[in-house]
């Protein structure tokens, strides 16, 4: 059985807590998130896409030249 998967990352600034009295919850809130799920909800099977403040960060950390990058329109609302 094989397992599908598809991953949004982005990066930048949230707001985080627990939210809840009766089933606390850890919540996390912030355009950074929802862009994320959006690139998450929106793109293709068995890809991780990622942001391009996420691609900054990585190019940034990437001096040995680890990562592999393929640019790519994920269409959704907001972005």
């Amino acid at each position: 059985r094989r397992i599908v998967v598809r991953i949004g990352i982005n990066s930048g600034n949230v707001l985080s807590g627990v939210v809840g009295e009766s089933k606390p919850q850890y919540c996390l809130f912030g355009d950074t998130v929802n862009t994320a799920a959006r690139m998450q909800a929106k793109g293709e099977r068995m890809e991780v896409h990622i942001s391009s403040n996420t691609r900054a960060e990585l190019s940034a950390a990437n001096a040995d030249g680890d990562f592999d990058f393929i640019a790519r329109q994920v269409m959704a609302k907001g972005l």
